[in-house]
């Protein structure tokens, strides 16, 4: 390990940092094909099912009618609309986890031909 110059620290150093992203960016890759495979639960089980109906009531009332007095929906209604705006949440999330692999896999097209060209300068030096 003699003979440690400036130029061959600062390859050895860019190889290790642009390693570490590599490792960061491919961990984060799988984690999100994981989430798009293995869709979490639909968040309404975790709220007191009479809150969010109400809840959803009063949306659907506002989003159909334009206010939330004097009218009236079925239940099923309220349901369908509930069902509809699950779908619409799960159809978002999985939208930006597919946004992040693409992310992901952009910077490992650009980090490791980076990572190889340092890596290779640094091992001749």
């Amino acid at each position: 390990m003699q003979n440690w110059t400036a130029k061959k620290v600062y390859f050895y150093g860019v190889s290790l940092v642009l390693l570490l992203l590599m490792l960061f960016n491919v961990s984060s890759l799988l984690w999100q094909l994981v989430q798009i495979t293995v869709l979490p639960p639909l968040p309404s089980g975790i709220w007191n099912y009479e809150d969010a109906y109400e809840d959803a009531k009063r949306q659907l009332l506002w989003e159909k009618y334009g206010t939330t007095e004097n009218v009236t929906v079925t239940p099923e209604e309220v349901q369908v609309f509930m069902e509809q705006k699950e779908r619409e949440s799960q159809q978002s999330t999985l939208y930006y986890n597919w946004q992040i692999v693409a992310k992901n896999a952009l910077y490992l097209v650009i980090i490791v031909p980076l990572y190889w060209y340092h890596w290779n300068i640094a091992r001749k030096l």
